[in-house]
């Protein structure tokens, strides 16, 4: 049969699909009419159903980091989504299927609540709001990766499989790879955390990897834990070593699992900051 491979496992890193049918990541609004953007029983009884029709893998929708600056159906800044995507992953994991959570922030398509401007890469404004962005800083940049970092540790405490962070659609990290929102110049970060080097607004490959490295490795401090595998999708048609636009960088969590692959739930993890970011 020339389609017999779809339904054999696969190893993404060290974790084991059981097959090659994978779900995207698509908005379902089955969250986004709660309050506090949390998980609800429709959306669990929604993924399990596919789970239960033998879907390898799934990707759920895309969850804010930071739901004060870029607002989302899905709330991944809240220690909440621990326990919403806890009951997801137990859910479909009982019927052999793996699941992913998506990371996103929005930047300049993205309205802070507080009604001050978006963040982005430069003061270009974004094609569905019109607004006038605020280019980040470097207490800023710090900011939305310690918060893609805070989310990544929630997935794995919920027994979520793994994350993919969001890279496309012209959201934040497409925005700095982009010569049509990235027009920054100025040196404005010098850490560890960024490749080991200084890391520019107009450098979007460095903030990308950044980003990417600091949510795969799931530590503002970069300290790597148990963590068993990262990788990142790369092109050789852009910037050495960066993600490519669209494309997404990928953790998976192999052990510490039980029967179905999950982890427990008793981790809990304390949200971020509320003060102005300078």
């Amino acid at each position: 049969m020339p389609f017999e491979a779809i339904l054999s496992p696969i190893r993404l890193g060290q974790l084991e699909v059981p097959n090659r049918v994978v779900r995207a990541s698509h908005l379902t609004h089955l969250t986004q009419y709660t309050r506090k953007g949390e998980v609800t029983e429709r959306f669990v009884a929604y993924h399990e159903a596919r789970a239960r029709g033998g879907v390898g893998l799934s990707i759920l929708e895309s969850a804010t980091v930071d739901r004060l600056v870029s607002p989302a159906p899905l709330d991944a800044s809240s220690d909440r989504v621990v326990d919403g995507w806890g009951r997801v992953a137990e859910a479909v994991h009982a019927h052999g299927m793996r699941v992913f959570a998506q990371l996103y922030h929005g930047g300049n398509q993205a309205a802070p609540v507080d009604g001050s401007a978006p963040w982005s890469a430069s003061t270009i404004p974004g094609w569905d709001l019109g607004i006038p962005a605020q280019a980040m800083t470097a207490g800023m940049i710090e900011h939305v990766a310690a918060s893609f970092a805070a989310a990544a540790m929630r997935a794995e405490a919920s027994g979520l499989d793994g994350i993919e962070v969001h890279g496309a659609h012209g959201y934040l990290i497409a925005q700095f790879l982009s010569p049509l929102t990235n027009r920054g110049s100025v040196s404005i970060v010098d850490s560890s955390a960024w490749s080991g080097g200084r890391c520019d607004r107009g450098d979007g490959p460095r903030f990308t990897n950044g980003v990417a490295t600091r949510a795969t490795v799931g530590r503002a401090d970069g300290h790597r834990g148990h963590v068993a595998h990262q990788f990142v999708r790369r092109s050789a048609g852009h910037h050495r070593g960066a993600v490519r636009p669209g494309r997404a960088a990928r953790r998976c969590w192999p052990h510490g699992r039980n029967e179905h692959g999950a982890t427990p739930r008793s981790k809990r993890l304390s949200g971020h900051r509320r003060e102005p970011i300078q």
